[in-house]
């Protein structure tokens, strides 16, 4: 099976095959090491769709102990840790074959609490869990996020011109939109495939359609 194949659905050029190749073999369980990854990406640009594509792949490879997580509940399990000194909340994390977190953007300003998610990191990595998160870029914030994450990071970068006209293509043909106006084509193409703002571009548009359909 191919990168594309495994990631079917994701829809991904040449600025991010490097990327997608290290993270298909992660999944795979073909990585030499159980080195953490934190995925950096601006807003829209499909970290989540990425992220919960690597959880379904590695669901038909393991049948149990893959979880996904979102950064905030993550965050809450580690102040109750925090909070009631309670090493018990962790001890699930630590049966898994794979622990996935997206976004700990909730992270932002909580200084004490980045260093326990770091500790806690190592501790997946020296148990051979392998931790995969994400994280927005474009704020100072993140900085000593980025910085002193216990792991590799993984810069997504923004689509070329091909792949972002292949991403309104899957969109339109997912939300059955046909005969798009000058307008909209144009707002989808500045969005640098922004997939929040080409969804929404198409959203309005087959609302539109079935509006029509329904006058007419």
């Amino acid at each position: 099976m191919t990168d594309r194949e495994f990631f079917s659905g994701f829809v991904y050029g040449e600025e991010n095959r490097a990327n997608i190749h290290i993270l298909r073999k992660f999944v795979d369980g073909n990585h030499e090491s159980s080195e953490p990854i934190l995925l950096v990406g601006s807003c829209g640009i499909g970290k989540t769709h990425l992220l919960k594509t690597m959880y379904e792949r590695a669901c038909c490879i393991y049948p149990t102990g893959i979880l996904y997580q979102t950064g905030e509940d993550f965050v809450a399990v580690i102040l109750q840790r925090i909070y009631e000194k309670d090493e018990r909340y962790l001890i699930n994390y630590f049966k898994l074959h794979m622990l996935l977190i997206d976004d700990l953007s909730s992270l932002y300003g909580k200084h004490s609490t980045q260093q326990e998610v770091e500790f806690f990191i190592r501790s997946m990595k020296e148990r051979g869990i392998p931790v995969v998160c994400t994280i927005p870029e474009g704020d100072i914030a993140i900085e000593p996020i980025v910085t002193r994450f216990p792991g590799s990071v993984l810069q997504l970068n923004s689509p070329s011109g091909d792949t972002v006209r292949r991403l309104i293509e899957q969109k339109a043909y997912q939300y059955n939109v046909s005969n798009l106006n000058s307008k909209t084509i144009r707002t989808m193409v500045a969005s640098k495939g922004n997939g929040f703002l080409i969804e929404g571009a198409l959203k309005r548009c087959a609302f539109q359609h079935m509006f029509a359909s329904i006058c007419n």
